[in-house]
């Protein structure tokens, strides 16, 4: 084809209206925002509603069963209303069920997975876009963090109207708790070397983003796998990227993403206390408070191991906010075990909890094991375990009042702290960061940020 023909093809291509809509974690935002990062804009329209676009990407989870009914429900709704719409399936559902768009008709494929580098399916949407791919599967796999030489100068741009963005230098997890199906769907650990990091930060920097998240899939195993290649870069710890991610992104700050109790050390810790730009926040799942149920769980430590990790943490430095992740209802989890979990719970003085149902997920070992779990039970104990949440949240606000802090402005006169507190704001512009003094207003209990 001849130069003034592919311009006249490029011309009489039609620009698709696209829209990416993402389903679950942190890790998933960030995948997504890969992939919008790597479809061509001369083939695409990017859009803000599901209603004005004509393909849409949804980008699946599965971590529960509603979360993956979720996913559903959304396509459902765009072909209801969009009949010409075609719906593409990616994300952790999709690797975790090969059949997952078997419930709709040929205006919905899947392409990819949890599995998958997410620039394989910016790949696949340009060369569907440019009519050079029919609309079928992908079925080989790049490698998460391989970057086809065409996207070489990918940037990295947070996604509209968010005021931080996410990097995820981590994907996969092999660490199988009985309960997760997050290892059938993300595969093997993966790791972005240090240098791609590093370019990736400096691009966020200087498109002016002021929050930068790194996250993964099992954040703490980050650099497990580096060791075995030809470009191993020395000291491939988490500790070590967050140091050098934070130097290079100063003054803008840095927040770690989940990181599971195994991960965490005191190298780790120390790195966080005594950063001046990373945020006093860690968020580490405990999943129960009953040792007995943290075996069947195969969670890999009971809750002496745990508690240990808080004294790291609180002699390290009394600022560093701790939030954590609890199951209640693990089908194996009986009156006491919930009652030790509880108490466990409020001893341990987190800054806040998010407390989540039992979902049992077929192909985990826990659905073949001890199978569904009665979800009356569960929905009752979860509830008592977020009164217990708010209770401790409310103990951490009373130690940050009438203390410095520094608030990211976002919508509505809104914005949070490096500890994680929602606050409000007023008169700052959005996106940027303010040091303030933290005041709670004696009525109606609200936090209020007043600037320094």
């Amino acid at each position: 084809m001849c130069f003034r023909d592919k311009i006249r093809k490029l011309i009489l291509l039609k620009r698709h209206k696209l829209h990416i809509h993402t389903v679950g974690c942190k890790a998933n935002q960030a995948d997504s925002v890969i992939i919008d990062s790597g479809v061509q804009a001369g083939l695409f329209e990017k859009v803000q509603n599901n209603a004005d676009a004509d393909i849409v990407v949804i980008n699946t989870c599965c971590v529960t069963v509603q979360a993956e009914r979720d996913s559903k429900k959304v396509a459902r709704s765009i072909l209801r209303n969009n009949p010409q719409a075609k719906i593409i399936f990616t994300g952790c559902a999709v690797s975790a069920f090969k059949d997952f768009a078997k419930d709709f008709d040929n205006r919905a494929v899947t392409v990819g997975g949890g599995k998958t580098s997410p620039l394989q399916v910016s790949q696949w949407l340009n060369s569907f876009a440019e009519n050079s791919l029919n609309i079928t599967e992908v079925n080989k796999y790049l490698p998460y963090f391989d970057i086809p030489d065409n996207f070489t100068d990918l940037p990295a741009m947070p996604p509209e109207n968010r005021t931080r963005a996410f990097l995820k230098i981590q994907n996969g997890c092999t660490h199988n708790c009985t309960y997760c199906i997050v290892p059938k769907a993300r595969g093997k650990e993966q790791s972005m070397p240090l240098h791609l990091i590093l370019e990736r930060v400096g691009a966020f920097k200087a498109s002016g983003v002021k929050e930068l998240v790194l996250t993964g899939v099992q954040l703490g195993a980050y650099g497990s796998d580096l060791e075995n290649l030809s470009n191993f870069e020395n000291n491939n710890t988490l500790a070590n990227v967050l140091q050098k991610s934070a130097e290079l992104f100063y003054p803008g700050r840095i927040r770690l993403g989940s990181i599971e109790p195994w991960s965490v050390n005191e190298e780790l810790v120390l790195t966080v206390a005594n950063t001046k730009n990373i945020c006093n926040h860690l968020h580490i799942p405990l999943q129960s408070g009953d040792d007995k149920v943290l075996g069947d769980m195969k969670r890999g430590y009971n809750t002496k191991f745990y508690k240990n990790i808080l004294e790291i943490i609180t002699s390290a430095s009394s600022e560093i906010a701790v939030g954590t992740d609890v199951i209640c209802g693990f089908p194996t989890e009986s009156e006491t075990a919930f009652e030790n979990s509880l108490n466990f719970i409020k001893s341990c003085g987190f800054s806040y909890l998010h407390a989540f149902s039992y979902s049992s997920r077929p192909g985990t070992m826990a659905h073949k094991l001890y199978g569904e779990g009665d979800r009356t039970t569960a929905k009752t104990r979860v509830i008592k375990m977020r009164e217990a949440g708010d209770k401790l949240h409310l103990q951490f606000i009373k130690t940050r009042i009438n203390k410095k802090c520094t608030v990211l402005v976002e919508d509505d006169n809104k914005g949070v702290t490096e500890t994680f507190l929602q606050v409000e704001i007023n008169g700052q512009k959005r996106g940027t960061l303010i040091d303030c003094m933290l005041k709670q207003d004696e009525n109606s209990g609200s936090l209020t940020a007043t600037p320094l």
